[in-house]
């Protein structure tokens, strides 16, 4: 350790020094006073306090003779998700914790069902229903340490019923999600005819029926309330549910096959109609309008692809940030901004446009709420 030394004589300057050690001690007799005055300071020298003591014979003393008291850790930790249904593994991630003085820190967890783990990570899984409460101890080299709980509540899945867990990532924060889906009303979809499609096409059949409706309006209550209950925040957290936790997957060449939206959710996969069909319908649960749109990508007259135009207020339109074109339209004094649900990899945020589009290539539109 190195002390900062400066000693006086009736406050003259009489030499700075820097001393090595424990303690220092530096001595000049170049004129004594009659009585000797004296002067105590405190310094701080790193995570240390020193003392330096001046005597009139310029004597200066310095050590580290008082250290600081050691901090405990400072939490950061969170689970994912903090309500699900049995079985399932919940993440316990308190690698955001730091101790003030840079310590390394130990990392235990108790979970609440009788099972322990360390680590800054963890994945623990929960076999039955139950309220837990998962206490985490984080302790750094000095034995000083910080607790904290986390409540779990873990469900019984209800008769009739089946679970889809979604992950996805926003902003880069990650998302968990577990919905329970009626099984019946997803087997009464799935066995309905497809009318094959021929130069007349009826995406928007497929969001006017009114069977899953209140279903519909659960989960976007719910994804609602994840975000604040704010509008504007659940368009953006609907399109990255959409393209991050719903995967792509084309139909195969000459087919045709549109879902409903809960067949989307039950499966979890779907083509680019899908998708958008599915984002339209949380939308419209929610009462914000939007219009499904069959456009032309390649600019042969043909369209090829299904996409969402969604209502937004005039302030958001300067909030849109893409790397590319940023694609709006008006209609009726109300802007729409482009939303792509289709996404193989990547994102792609409100108002990207990978295609350019003008409104001449907008072949087909289906309002919702319907006009």
């Amino acid at each position: 350790m190195v002390a900062y030394m400066k000693s006086w004589v009736n406050g003259r300057n009489c030499q700075n020094v820097q001393q090595e050690g424990i303690l220092g001690i530096e001595l000049h007799a170049r004129r004594i006073y009659n009585p000797p005055m004296m002067r105590t300071r405190e310094r701080t020298h790193g995570r240390r306090t020193c003392l330096i003591v001046g005597l009139g014979v310029c004597l200066s003393l310095s050590g580290c003779l008082f250290p600081s008291e050691n901090r405990p850790p400072i939490l950061g930790i969170q689970a994912l998700p903090q309500e699900a249904y049995a079985p399932s593994a919940i993440v316990f991630d308190a690698s955001n914790s730091v101790d003030p003085e840079g310590r390394t820190v130990t990392i235990e967890w108790d979970f609440g069902d009788g099972s322990t783990a360390t680590g800054a990570t963890v994945v623990h899984p929960y076999q039955h229903a139950g309220s837990y409460q998962a206490r985490v101890v984080v302790t750094d080299t000095e034995g000083a340490s910080s607790s904290a709980t986390i409540p779990i509540d873990i469900r019984s899945i209800p008769d009739g019923y089946t679970r889809r867990r979604f992950e996805w990532e926003r902003d880069g924060d990650a998302r968990v999600w577990e919905v329970l889906i009626p099984y019946d009303l997803y087997q009464r979809y799935k066995g309905r005819l497809r009318v094959p499609y021929v130069d007349t096409y009826r995406y928007g059949v497929y969001v006017a029926d009114p069977l899953d409706d209140p279903t519909i309006e659960d989960y976007a209550t719910e994804l609602w309330d994840r975000v604040g209950q704010d509008d504007d925040d659940f368009i953006h957290e609907a399109l990255a549910f959409v393209q991050g936790a719903i995967r792509y997957q084309a139909d195969p060449p000459g087919v045709e096959h549109p879902l409903y939206p809960l067949e989307t959710l039950a499966d979890g996969d779907g083509d680019c109609e899908d998708t958008a069909i599915l984002f339209v319908s949380l939308l419209q649960a929610r009462g914000i309008p939007s219009k499904l749109a069959f456009v032309d990508t390649n600019g042969d007259r043909t369209p090829d692809h299904v996409l969402v135009l969604v209502a937004i207020p005039s302030r958001m339109v300067s909030e849109l940030s893409c790397a590319g074109a940023v694609t709006t339209f008006t209609w009726d004094n109300q802007t729409y901004a482009l939303a792509e649900t289709a996404v193989d990899n990547g994102v792609y945020l409100l108002g990207c446009d990978p295609w350019n589009l003008d409104e001449e290539d907008l072949a087909e539109l289906w309002s919702f709420p319907a006009p």
